[in-house]
């Protein structure tokens, strides 16, 4: 697939985003090593995706060190997923996901409303395309920054939702989101997509 103006653009314009929007706090996905760090913002997680695989997420406690790890692929021979819990700084050997265990319940619409909220970036496939919910600098903008919609196809299209801190528009405009005529409430809740990057 051909990397469109479109595209080309929104990479140009993440480089440069940095300076104007450093004043948003943001939870970003942390890598070291191809590892997640062991310490983040509190009571959250973080996702763990190496070559395209989504391979790891990780919770943090209340004091913002790491709490669980749920695995989701790495080499060996053990089932997957199964998790680790932390104690001290220091990860416990596998443990069997028991049914009815409150990580490793399913991501739903609500967990991908919560993420935009705290200002995470989403890329997912659906039907063959590409699309994401980013955000952007937007000199125009009131809070210099702006929510952009794309769709990344044969041919490239987007819109720009709202300002950054507008929540309330952007939630508004992923509830009635329709794609190909199924609601992404419904792609996201009944894993449809191909492919789901929290960033």
């Amino acid at each position: 697939m051909k990397k469109s103006k479109t595209r080309k653009k929104q990479k140009n314009s993440r480089r440069s985003r940095k300076n104007k929007v450093e004043k948003i706090e943001k939870v970003e996905v942390k890598k070291t090593r191809n590892a997640l760090e062991k310490r983040s913002y509190k009571n959250t997680f973080d996702n763990l995706i190496v070559n395209e695989k989504f391979v790891q997420r990780r919770f943090y406690d209340d004091e913002g060190n790491a709490k669980i790890d749920i695995d989701y692929f790495h080499s060996g021979s053990m089932e997957f997923p199964h998790k680790h819990i932390w104690k001290n700084d220091v990860r416990s050997s596998t443990e069997f996901i028991e049914e009815g265990d409150e990580y490793m319940s399913d991501y739903t619409f609500d967990n991908f409303k919560e993420d935009l909220v705290m200002g995470r970036e989403m890329e997912f496939k659906f039907n063959g395309a590409g699309f994401s919910i980013i955000n952007i600098p937007d000199e125009n903008s009131v809070d210099e920054a702006v929510w952009y919609f794309s769709i990344l196809s044969n041919v490239d299209v987007g819109v720009v939702i709202c300002d950054f801190e507008d929540r309330e528009r952007l939630l508004k405009f992923v509830d009635e989101l329709y794609i190909d005529g199924i609601a992404l409430k419904d792609i996201i809740n009944g894993e449809l997509h191909t492919e789901l990057y929290i960033m």
